[in-house]
C-alpha cells in the first residue's frame, strides 16, 4: 500500500562538459580543478574546434537516454511516479567536477538539446508508449513485424471513444499508415492500446525512419514518436575467398561463403579478431584483414559504451562518424545512437594517443571517465572505433564495435554493417597510407 517513486533512476547517464562554462563561472563559484584540466587537455590536442559538436552529440545521446528511461519507468506498471533529477546541470563542488544531467545548464538557461516540446511529451500525465526497447528499434525490413502501442494515463477524466493515428515517415515520405479507434483509458491505466502490423518495406538501403503515434478523444490530444532503424538484407553472394579465424566461425556461420582460415591457403580476405603470428604473416605478405578486434587485442584498447554506467557518473561520451567514407551507406546523422547500442555497449575503442599522427578514424569519439575509484573528477579520451592502416605490405580495416556478438544474436544492424565492411576490403577502396605498428601488443 506504500507507493513505489524512482530516485535518481537512470543509471547516471550524462554528457560530456560544457567547457565553455569556465569562462562565465567568476563569481562564489569558481571552475573546479577537473574542468580546467579537461579544458586544456582539449587545448592540447586541438580540438578547440571540434569538441562543440562532440558535445552537442553528447548531449543528443543524453536526451535519448533520458526519453528512454522515463518512458520504461512509465511502462513498468509498479511505479507510481519519480523525482525529476536533473533540472539543472549540478556545478562543480565538493562531488568533484560538474554533473551534466540537466535539462538546462548549470546557469539554469536553455541551449542543451532538451528541447522543451520533447521533455514534455514523456512529463505529459498521459505518455504514449511504444513496447520495443532501445535495442530493438533496428528491424529488418524486408519482414513483416509489429510494434505495440501503450497508453500510461494518470489524467484527471478518463480517455473516451479516443482514436490513434500513426504513420511511419521517412522525412515526407509516409510508407505506412493507419487509425484504430473506439480506445478507452481510466485513470491510472496502463494497457495496449494498439498493434501496429507493418508489411515488408521495399528499401533499397537502410534508412532511418520515424514511427509517430497520436491519441485524440474530445477533450484531449497526446502524441510521441520514436526512431527506427530499418535494415534490408545484404546480399550473401561471394566471388572472393574469405575466411575467418576459429574463433569467429560460431558468429559467422550463418555466412557460408567463408571458411575457416588455412595459412596454407590465403583468402583474398581474413576476418581475424586478433592479429597473431599466423594472421600477422598473412597480412604482412599483401594480405588483406577486416580485424573485428576483440576486447585486449591491441594497444590502448578500453570499452567505449554507447551508454557510460558504473565508472562514470555525472560524465558521459560524445561520437563523431565522419563523412564521406564507408559510413555513408550506413544509416546516421553524424553521430552513434541507438542503431550502435548492439555494437558499442560491450564494445571497446583505441586510445588515439597509441594512433599515428595523422590518422583519421571514420568513426571516433571523447568519452569522460572517473580518474580514480571513489573520486567524482573526471578525464577526457579520444577512443577510435573503425580505422583503416597499414602492416608491412597489406591492409588492415579495423572495426572495435562487438560485431560478433551482436551477430551472433542476429542482430540486422550487424549484418548489415559487417556486409559494408566486406564490400569495402573488396572494392579496391582499402588503400590506408598510414602504418599502424604501433597499436600492435608487444608480446
Amino acid at each position: 500500500g506504500r507507493p513505489y517513486i524512482c530516485h535518481e533512476y537512470g543509471m547516471y547517464q550524462g554528457s560530456l562538459p560544457d567547457l565553455a562554462a569556465n569562462e562565465r563561472l567568476t563569481g562564489v563559484i569558481l571552475p573546479s580543478a577537473g574542468m580546467e584540466a579537461q579544458a586544456k587537455w582539449v587545448q592540447e590536442h586541438a580540438l578547440g574546434e571540434v569538441y562543440p559538436a562532440v558535445l552537442m552529440n553528447s548531449q543528443l545521446v543524453l536526451e535519448i537516454h533520458r526519453k528512454h528511461s522515463l518512458e520504461k519507468a512509465r511502462l513498468s506498471g509498479t511505479i507510481d511516479g519519480y523525482n525529476y533529477w536533473l533540472i539543472t546541470d549540478f556545478p562543480g563542488g565538493v562531488e568533484g567536477d560538474m554533473w551534466a544531467y540537466g535539462v538546462l545548464d548549470q546557469f539554469w538557461q536553455p541551449g542543451k538539446q532538451a528541447l522543451p516540446e520533447n521533455v514534455s511529451k514523456v512529463n505529459s500525465p498521459t505518455v504514449l508508449l511504444l513496447d520495443a526497447g532501445l535495442g530493438d528499434r533496428c528491424i529488418r525490413a524486408d519482414q513483416p513485424g509489429t510494434f505495440r502501442i501503450k497508453v500510461s494515463h494518470f489524467g484527471t477524466d478518463p480517455i473516451q471513444a479516443g482514436t490513434l493515428t500513426w504513420r511511419l515517415l521517412s522525412g515526407t515520405k509516409v510508407w505506412a499508415e493507419g487509425r484504430q479507434s473506439g480506445i478507452n483509458a481510466g485513470t491510472g491505466d496502463l494497457k495496449e492500446i494498439a498493434a501496429i502490423k507493418l508489411d515488408a518495406l521495399p528499401l533499397e538501403r537502410a534508412e532511418l525512419l520515424e514511427l509517430v503515434v497520436e491519441l485524440r478523444d474530445t477533450a484531449s490530444g497526446y502524441t510521441n514518436s520514436w526512431p527506427i532503424w530499418a535494415f534490408p538484407h545484404a546480399s550473401l553472394g561471394r566471388k572472393e575467398t574469405i575466411a575467418c579465424q576459429t574463433q569467429l566461425a560460431g558468429s559467422l556461420a550463418d555466412y557460408d561463403f567463408i571458411r575457416t582460415f588455412d595459412p596454407a591457403q590465403p583468402p583474398d580476405i581474413l576476418i581475424a579478431a586478433e592479429l597473431d603470428g599466423d594472421a600477422q604473416q598473412y597480412v604482412r605478405a599483401g594480405g588483406k584483414v577486416i580485424l573485428l578486434a576483440k576486447n585486449d587485442a591491441l594497444a590502448g584498447q578500453a570499452s567505449f559504451p554507447l551508454f557510460n554506467y558504473g565508472d562514470t557518473q555525472g560524465a558521459g561520451s560524445g561520437t563523431i562518424i565522419e563523412r564521406g567514407g564507408l559510413m555513408d551507406v550506413f544509416p546516421h546523422r553524424g553521430f552513434c545512437e541507438e542503431q550502435f547500442l548492439n555494437l558499442m555497449q560491450t564494445g571497446t575503442g583505441i586510445d588515439m594517443d597509441v594512433l599515428p599522427r595523422g590518422l583519421r578514424p571514420e568513426v571516433w569519439g571523447i568519452r569522460a571517465k572517473r580518474e580514480q575509484p571513489g573520486s567524482y573528477n573526471v578525464s577526457l579520451t579520444r577512443r577510435a572505433m573503425l580505422f583503416t592502416g597499414k602492416l608491412g605490405k597489406g591492409k588492415v580495416l579495423i572495426c572495435t564495435f562487438d560485431l560478433p556478438k551482436a551477430l551472433s544474436e542476429k542482430r540486422p544492424e550487424a549484418d548489415y554493417l559487417f556486409q559494408l565492411l566486406l564490400d569495402y576490403a573488396v572494392s579496391g577502396k582499402l588503400e590506408p597510407e598510414t602504418e599502424i605498428e604501433g597499436i600492435l601488443k608487444s608480446e
